[in-house]
């Protein structure tokens, strides 16, 4: 997806609001889509230079980058763009090779669509965990005795 740019709309007066076209980032089926939307910002009976200034505190975080896209943040979309620039450069080399590893080998595969704050994404993970304990032959039902 390309980069996101910087976004300064101009409000205009559609019915009684103050509204902004914006571009904003939202899951579609899985996937991350870029999607134009209207946003309204005040009340018509504020003037324009209020309604500019109330516009450039809407858009602030969306330019800085600082708005999340919350429960829609799939696990392969957290993984790439938070956990290793963010997290990984942190770790021992070793331990960042073997969480890449086990990132690559395991988690992508069952969790990578998967919303992880999404109604039924408790089932949908313990389902998957389930899956993977039964393709290793142990599971929480056995007993080590």
């Amino acid at each position: 997806m390309a980069r996101r740019r910087f976004q300064n709309p101009k409000p205009k007066i559609r019915g009684a609001w103050w509204t902004i076209r914006i571009r904003r980032d939202d899951f579609v089926a899985g996937e991350r889509r870029r999607v134009r939307t209207d946003v309204r910002i005040a009340p018509a009976t504020m003037s324009e230079r209020e309604a500019q200034k109330v516009a450039a505190e809407y858009m602030r975080p969306i330019n800085q980058g600082l708005q999340s896209l919350g429960s829609a943040t799939n696990f392969n979309s957290y993984v790439t763009d938070t956990y290793i620039p963010v997290v990984m450069p942190l770790l021992a080399k070793s331990t960042r090779s073997r969480y890449e590893g086990v990132i690559d080998n395991y988690l992508c595969p069952i969790f990578g669509n998967l919303c992880p704050k999404h109604v039924g994404a408790t089932i949908s993970t313990a389902t998957a965990f389930t899956s993977a304990c039964a393709k290793r032959g142990s599971g929480p039902a056995e007993s080590h005795t």
